[in-house]
C-alpha cells in the first residue's frame, strides 16, 4: 500500500521485515483467509484512493497519460516534477505486479 501511494525502495524492505516478523504459516486457515481478503481489499482500496478526483478538480488532474499513447505521460498544468515522476513510479510499478514487465523511463522533458 505504501510503495503505490509513496515509491520507495523501503517498501519492498519493510515487507520482508514484516513477512519474516508476522509469517501466515502455522496460522489456523480462517485467520490466514482473513489475511489474504484483507491484502486484496487493501489492494482495492489503494487503487480508489490513485484514481480519486475530489470534486474540486472539477474532472481534471495533475497528471495522466497521453489520450494518443498510454505510456506517454503529460502534466496538464499544476502538477510538480516529483508528481510527475512519482505518477510514472505507479504506472511502472503496477505493470511489474500485474504483468512481471519492468517497464523503463525514457525520458523526454518538454516544456
Amino acid at each position: 500500500m505504501g510503495n503505490a501511494l509513496y515509491p520507495h525502495s523501503q517498501w519492498g524492505e519493510l515487507a520482508d521485515v514484516w513477512e519474516r516478523m508476522y509469517p501466515l504459516t502455522g496460522l489456523p486457515d480462517e485467520q490466514t483467509r482473513v489475511f489474504r481478503m484483507l491484502e486484496q481489499h487493501a489492494r482495492q482500496f489503494v487503487d480508489v484512493l490513485l484514481r480519486f478526483q475530489p470534486a474540486v478538480l472539477a474532472g481534471r488532474t495533475l497528471t495522466g497519460t497521453w489520450k494518443n499513447q498510454a505510456l506517454v505521460l503529460v502534466n496538464h498544468g499544476g502538477a510538480t516534477g516529483a508528481e510527475v515522476y512519482n505518477f510514472s513510479s505507479q504506472i511502472i510499478d503496477s505493470v511489474y505486479t500485474k504483468f512481471g514487465v519492468l517497464l523503463q523511463r525514457e525520458v523526454n522533458i518538454i516544456n
